[in-house]
């Protein structure tokens, strides 16, 4: 067999990977980390408000995923734009999606200040979780506005495979905001001790900063797409609309989708008991940190794959995809070996959780171990070649029905209805990455996945 018919041996493509994966890894572990330190700096106030932050956190969750699946959506185009070099495509393409972001902007805000209480209650009977988290909701969604911006503009700026700016930028804002955070959550150097409320406040002057910097940034050093608060004044053309729709609003909607569905499974989990959803915030938020390469590989795949296809590179387009697959197992065999290496590390940065809540935390990381592969190759294949191919339609329906028809029924069952110990719960709720990851690869290895944007 001659393996350059199926592998991609052009060692500048995987030069291109590290240049993007690296600053991306590097930024996600700095965004995971602070939720880490956020959960351990909480876990020494116990249970209660762990339970409180993670559920509360999940109005921010929700319109994350939602604006996120709005710029990612830009991105794509982006990508492929950039491949054409179509800069003025991607100005335009930019300012509609912020119109788009400030919609959802107030909507989100509107929730967090006039329902949080109704908001929690869907996550939770607790009434002291609910009245621990209601603050938080209340105070932490003023800082969706500049979220949603600085979002735009830096991943668009990554999907011209500028990656550091986004490493810098959320560095700067990442340290700001745990410092903060470290300050108000205990009261040190005489400012008020206000726990959780703390946190909210040091998300809004993060999110602030990061986008004075950000604004900075594109008004005098940015020099190659040169997007500028004038182009908001632009409508946009019927075309534009027409490919945003057929190509960007599929990845906005598998975002919505997969968010909504995460946060039904934070739902369940939450029914199940306070010690269950502190052990899933621990877990979730040390494990992101373990797939960090494969968070940088995402973006890569997404980025490459959208520039090749823009550039029209034929068969050489199936040949990176199928080594960016190899690699993504690779990454996610290295995962779990380093879930099962660190997780008595983990259980030690909470001496102060009860003995259920450390079992919980040990069961859900060796879960997290076994399933590492299929979720290195599920991120990788769905979110980065498919979506970075134009194909996010497909992967909405594959992901909508494993999510809503198989996996969250079955919790539920086992929540409600069988009354299943929480491991099981959560087995369950992570079986999605064996059945998306298996379509996924069979659709990519097929070859009908590919559609150019910028014909």
């Amino acid at each position: 067999m001659n393996i350059r018919k199926h592998i991609e041996t052009d060692r500048d493509f995987y030069r291109a990977i590290l240049a993007i994966a690296i600053p991306v890894m590097l930024q996600s572990a700095i965004m995971r980390g602070m939720g880490l330190v956020n959960s351990i700096m909480l876990g020494n106030l116990g249970e209660t408000y762990m339970a409180a932050y993670h559920l509360g956190n999940q109005l921010y969750n929700l319109f994350g995923s939602i604006s996120f699946g709005l710029v990612a959506g830009c991105c794509v185009m982006v990508s492929q734009y950039w491949g054409s070099r179509d800069l003025a495509a991607i100005r335009r393409i930019m300012a509609y999606t912020l119109k788009l972001l400030c919609a959802v902007t107030v909507l989100f805000m509107a929730v967090g200040l006039f329902v949080p209480e109704h908001f929690m209650r869907l996550y939770s009977g607790e009434a002291d979780v609910i009245a621990a988290g209601v603050p938080y909701v209340r105070i932490v969604c003023f800082c969706f506005a500049f979220y949603g911006f600085s979002n735009l503009y830096l991943l668009s700026i990554r999907s011209i495979e500028n990656a550091r700016l986004y490493l810098i930028v959320d560095g700067i804002s990442y340290a700001i905001n745990i410092f903060i955070n470290y300050l108000l959550i205990y009261g040190r150097f005489g400012l008020p001790k206000l726990g959780i409320i703390g946190v909210a406040i040091g998300t809004i002057i993060a999110k602030v900063i990061e986008a004075a910097v950000c604004v900075v940034h594109m008004l005098k050093y940015e020099k190659t797409i040169r997007f500028r608060p004038g182009d908001l004044r632009e409508r946009a053309d019927r075309e534009l609309r027409r490919t945003f729709f057929r190509f960007a609003i599929p990845v906005a909607m598998h975002e919505i989708i997969w968010g909504i569905g995460n946060s039904m499974y934070s739902s369940i989990l939450g029914h199940v008991g306070a010690d269950a959803i502190s052990a899933h915030s621990v877990v979730e938020s040390f494990s992101s940190i373990c797939i960090m390469f494969t968070s940088g590989l995402v973006s890569a795949a997404g980025v490459l794959i959208g520039k090749s296809i823009g550039a029209g590179e034929g068969d050489r387009v199936f040949r990176k995809a199928q080594s960016i697959m190899l690699i993504a197992l690779g990454s996610g065999i290295f995962s779990g070996l380093l879930h099962i290496i660190t997780r008595p590390m983990l259980i030690s940065f909470y001496p102060n959780l009860g003995a259920e809540t450390t079992g919980l935390i040990r069961n859900f990381m060796t879960i997290c171990a076994l399933l590492c592969p299929f979720q290195a190759l599920e991120l990788t294949s769905s979110l980065g070649t498919l979506r970075g191919g134009g194909d996010a339609a497909f992967v909405v329906a594959e992901d909508t029905f494993v999510m809503w028809c198989i996996c969250i029924p079955l919790a539920s069952l086992a929540t409600y209805r069988w009354g299943l110990s929480p491991s099981w719960v959560y087995f369950l709720l992570k079986m999605d990455l064996v059945f998306k990851s298996t379509i996924c690869v069979i659709r990519i290895l097929r070859r009908k996945w590919v559609k150019k944007i910028t014909e």
